[in-house]
């Protein structure tokens, strides 16, 4: 099926408008939430956000336009992005200035907005004058010092810049997010059930429970969200309604009766047909963009908790097939018609604006058998024919996935955009059921974990879960530097962990060279594990969330939010490691150059590294010239299999505040690009400031192999042990144009599961149409890319951005 062959001509519309509408920003969602925080002022914090979040439900604007069948916007309206002052503090007021003026992921700002930012909602979060009622005020100010020294650049200045070795970025515009679609509880209770279930629970509280007493906020805060929640669906009920009464078009006219029908059943009921399920999809973002910032929430397994609404209704003949693939075509556009605004100052860690909508089909089942149905065929196909840069598409695969379904994976790569990322069961299936068991939650089972799908990039996370939210990134090129620099920065000039390390010029084996690797890890891991109960405690304390909580099983039951540990299962996303290659290619070339060849000295290549190779040119190309991971080489693997283990099995044995292990990973967004800037040179030759390997991939330059050589260089990692990866492969543009050329491209995705490797993703497109993109962006708005863990339009990403992707070796299919 072609790009945008869209039959159904009101999709096609809602289409055209993506692309005529420009990026704004839209501060309904600022103006209500910040109204109804202020009024509660005084009460418990768990009523005082359910009545924000209440207050947003029945003042933000309702708009239908004519070319919506699903109604309902994340940020209001049409290509919107909205402000979280009550999550980041003074982030969009510094930089309102470039707001306006960036070049790249530029949105709108009008005069009457900017003028209401700044007179009336600002001033009321900065409180007494230090942003004091803001979640950026509280992480900080509630920060360790020793903390503080890995974490920051400069703790001095509020809110600080991120040293970019080990931390959270605190300066990010998101909150945590990353949770599972909680949909059997939501589509089959509805907010009326929920509120039914709390208000039992408060009629039947045992006053000599200290629990119990302590949920009735919660319980009373979920009843004021479920009636917001209906309030807000009515709301739409009513406009449409309106609509339909002054409409002549008489198809039109239908349109919007059944969307007032369906806006009258939910949220607030459960859902009866596949119109229904959708739109209850949609009211379910919208209402946690207003409690939250749904930062990484994605749809899940689509393919899965839509089946039994599809199959209904085309059994009582409610709608015909192309009926269906119209509403997934309009339900993947809607998808891409909200963003989330980075701020400039973290623009170089998100590059694209996504909002990290992953959207789940095939792979194995509740039984152990495959679950690719007719619906996951027609996901792939409504995805085919939109083609925006949301939402990000993943596609579950096994050793016993039908060949059909790696060839449609083919025709999706053949658009060039790097969708979708595909992921292996028989490597994550396993992989979770390993991970240890959280102190207070039950065993993993093969059911649930059979359910699994990957949120936001690829953090894998399953039903009845707090979700994955990432913990710290970790520089592993950095901590090379630690290691060989006394654990200090070239560039901050100041040591950056507790550790004091020997100097490396004294070191005469490979062993003492791993010895002080190691003791950087140790206090990396006790600064990753502190940051983890920080920022969790300060979550729990002030931005408990009460309508994406009561839908997640158990939190009612326990009368607690989800961030205070009411899900069932509360194991951590993953952290993410930056720059594996960086860091096991410098390992090869010490014991080759140092250690095996012995032309020269530890102290030589100290003196190198302090020098950033000025005056080394020799040296330097020898560690240039050393083997490195990607070629199929085993000296160069080795060591890269290496500094994963070793990050791994640290960080599993690591907890978070509600008792669950973290999760290693590498999901390495476009933190590659900063996490270089802050890096010495290294043993591989590379010089200071240079970007670093993007997710667990080899080096930039280093594949010399083919194609052959990096798989199998990528097959002797452990997988199992960090299978929260991102792992970029680029192919020849028109690859998978033909019949041919897509049976080969599922021949490689057959090698990818043999080799029990945990995630692909492919980018198809040749390096001639994106140096044209580069020159004439206005002819090639269209042009998705895969950044890393996820895909952007590549004339709005910044130019090093640009020029990174364009600097990926690309591989013939058959080298």
């Amino acid at each position: 099926m072609e790009k945008g062959k869209i039959k159904n001509a009101r999709v096609q519309r809602r289409l055209d408008r993506w692309f005529e509408t420009p990026w704004r920003i839209n501060i309904e969602r600022t103006k209500a939430y910040t109204e109804g925080f202020a009024n509660a002022e005084g009460e418990n914090i768990m009523i005082r956000r359910a009545k924000a979040f209440a207050n947003c439900c029945n003042k933000m604007p309702v708009i239908i336009h004519p070319e919506d069948y699903l109604v309902g916007y994340r940020d209001c309206d049409v290509k919107c992005a909205g402000v979280f002052p009550d999550w980041n503090g003074p982030q969009f007021l510094d930089d309102i200035e470039a707001c306006k003026s960036r070049k790249y992921e530029h949105f709108d700002l009008s005069p009457e907005d900017e003028k209401t930012l700044i007179e009336d909602i600002f001033p009321y979060w900065r409180g007494t004058g230090d942003w004091s009622r803001t979640m950026v005020y509280h992480l900080v100010n509630n920060m360790p010092e020793n903390l503080k020294n890995t974490n920051f650049a400069d703790a001095s200045c509020f809110p600080p810049m991120p040293a970019n070795i080990c931390g959270h970025d605190h300066r990010r515009d998101t909150d945590v997010g990353h949770f599972d679609f909680p949909w059997r509880r939501y589509l089959y209770m509805g907010a009326e059930g929920v509120k039914k279930q709390a208000e039992e629970k408060l009629a039947n509280v045992d006053t000599t429970d200290l629990n119990q007493v302590k949920a009735i906020p919660f319980w009373q805060a979920t009843i004021i969200a479920m009636d917001g929640a209906i309030a807000y669906g009515n709301r739409f009920a009513d406009e449409a309604e309106r609509q339909a009464k002054e409409c002549a078009d008489p198809v039109r006219k239908k349109e919007l009766m059944e969307i007032a029908d369906t806006c009258r059943q939910v949220p607030a009921k459960p859902s009866r047909s596949m119109h229904d399920a959708l739109q209850a999809y949609v009211f379910f973002k919208t209402l946690t963009r207003m409690e939250s910032t749904d930062h990484a929430n994605g749809p899940g397994l689509v393919d899965r908790w839509l089946l039994p609404y599809y199959e209904r209704d085309l059994k009582e003949g409610r709608i015909t097939k192309d009926d269906a693939l119209a509403m997934l075509e309009e339900f993947s556009i809607w998808f891409a018609e909200s963003a989330h605004y980075f701020t400039t100052n973290v623009l170089s860690w998100y590059s694209g604006a996504g909002s990290f909508h992953n959207m789940t089909v095939g792979g194995i089942g509740e039984n152990g058998f495959d679950m690719t149905n007719e619906l996951t065929y027609m996901i792939l196909d409504a995805y085919i024919h939109t083609n925006l840069f949301q939402p990000s598409m993943s596609v579950r695969v096994h050793s016993q996935s039908p060949q059909a379904l790696l060839e449609k994976i083919g025709e999706v790569v053949a658009l060039g955009g790097g969708q979708p990322s595909i992921v292996n069961d028989d490597v994550v299936i396993p992989g979770m059921l390993a991970m240890p068991r959280g102190l207070n939650d039950p065993d993993l089972t093969y059911e649930m974990v059979r359910n699994y799908y990957p949120t936001g990039c690829v953090e894998h996370t399953g039903p009845f879960h707090y979700g994955s939210p990432m913990h710290s990134y970790i520089n592993y090129g950095a901590l090379i530097e630690l290691a060989l620099n006394k654990g200090e920065s070239h560039l901050y000039k100041r040591r950056m962990i507790p550790t004091a390390i020997p100097d490396a010029r004294n070191f005469t084996s490979m062993d003492e060279v791993v010895g002080a690797l190691e003791t950087v890890f140790k206090d990396i891991m006790d600064v990753d594990e502190g940051l983890v109960m920080c920022q969790e405690t300060i979550e729990s304390e002030y931005f408990p969330t009460i309508w994406q909580s009561a839908f997640m099983e158990d939190c009612v039951e326990r009368g607690l939010p989800k961030e205070r540990g009411g899900a069932r299962y509360n194991f951590g996303g993953p952290g993410t490691c930056v720059g594996y290659a960086d860091a096991g290619d410098s390992l090869a070339a010490i014991e080759k150059v140092i250690f095996i060849d012995k032309k020269y000295s530890m102290k030589d290549l100290c003196d190198a590294l302090d020098a950033n190779f000025e005056g080394y040119d020799e040296l330097r190309k020898a560690l240039q010239e050393a083997p490195k991971f990607g070629n199929d080489n085993d000296f160069a693997d080795r060591w890269c299999n290496y500094v994963h283990d070793l990050y791994s099995n640290s960080v599993i044995k690591l907890r978070n505040a509600r008792g669950g292990c973290l999760k290693p990973g590498g999901v390495s967004m476009s933190v590659f690009v900063p996490h270089g800037a802050v890096c010495g040179a290294l043993p591989t030759g590379r010089k200071a400031g240079e970007p670093l390997a993007n997710g667990v991939g080899a080096s930039l330059g280093s594949e010399s192999n083919g194609l052959v050589g990096v798989f199998n260089s990528q097959g002797k990692i452990n997988s199992y042990g960090d299978h929260d990866t991102i792992w970029n492969v680029r192919i020849d543009g028109g690859s998978c144009d033909t019949s041919e050329g897509r049976r080969d491209f599922a021949g490689l995705v057959r090698t990818f599961v043999d080799k029990k490797i945990a995630q692909m993703q492919v980018n198809c497109l040749s390096t001639g149409v994106m140096r044209k993109a580069q020159k004439e962006p206005k002819k090639y708005q269209d042009l998705v890319v895969r950044v890393v863990g996820y895909s952007a339009n590549f004339v709005t990403l910044p130019p090093t951005v640009q020029d990174l992707v364009l600097q990926r070796e690309e591989h013939s299919l058959h080298s």
